[in-house]
């Protein structure tokens, strides 16, 4: 490349800046426009995944309660079983 290619305007430092900058924002927003629907697929399947994860939790922790209240239960009537044979 000859020295003098960069003596002419269009070749000037201030020209070849603002084309590099106006060609990184035109690919730069391409990139954007192809991320965003990425972006919003990725939330859709959180937002599936947090409810499928949340109902399956609810159905444990009734699960859990269901036991914890047959636990419960049956400890009473072991203590009145108990106290009924003492008595007796």
């Amino acid at each position: 490349m000859e020295i003098g290619w960069f003596d002419e305007a269009e070749n000037s430092s201030g020209t070849i800046g603002a084309r590099l900058s106006a060609d990184a924002a035109t690919i730069l927003a391409l990139i954007v426009l192809v991320l965003i629907p990425l972006i919003g697929i990725s939330g859709y399947l959180q937002v599936k995944f947090t409810q499928g994860f949340s109902a399956d939790a609810k159905k444990k922790y009734e699960e859990a309660s269901q036991v914890a209240n047959d636990v419960v239960a049956s400890f009473v009537f072991s203590e009145l079983f108990e106290g009924q044979a003492s008595s007796i």
